[in-house]
């Protein structure tokens, strides 16, 4: 996946680029690439990101923006869907462990528990995790 951006700031290596949000990524563009790559939140249709600048760009500079499509959607699924995995292990083991008349709160709780401890974990790991590599800046070459 590709966009167009626009470098707004300059900070030793990083930069920061704004993209504006396509139609066909509804009202805010790329909500999961907010989660992953800390973006700041929409303004208006625009997204703003923090990258590794490695073209040297300066502010005003028009830029490509190249989204490692395999990456992302690992991030994804790592994101939205194994946390609701490990919820409903959490809901089945609490069932298990309560015998033949399992109590529905006593679960619910369990699987909400479950919920919270996976996304301890995840955000540990996304301390560890190397965002860098998700998206490559290249200088525009034009539509």
């Amino acid at each position: 996946m590709n966009k167009v951006g626009v470098i707004t700031k300059v900070d030793d290596d990083k930069a920061v680029v704004m993209m504006v949000s396509s139609k066909t990524c509804g009202d805010c563009s790329c909500s999961t690439l907010t989660k992953i790559h800390h973006a700041k939140s929409c303004e208006y249709g625009k997204k703003y990101l923090i990258v590794q600048n490695t073209i040297n760009a300066k502010v005003g500079d028009p830029v490509n923006l190249e989204f490692k499509t395999t990456k992302m959607l690992k991030a994804s699924l790592v994101l939205y869907i194994l946390p609701l995995i490990i919820m409903v292990v959490g809901i089945l083991i609490s069932n298990k462990l309560q015998g033949k008349n399992p109590s529905d709160i006593i679960s619910f709780i369990s699987g909400i528990t479950a919920l919270v401890v996976s996304y301890a974990m995840l955000s540990s790991f996304d301390k560890k995790e190397d965002r860098e590599n998700l998206i490559k800046l290249s200088k525009f070459r034009g539509y």
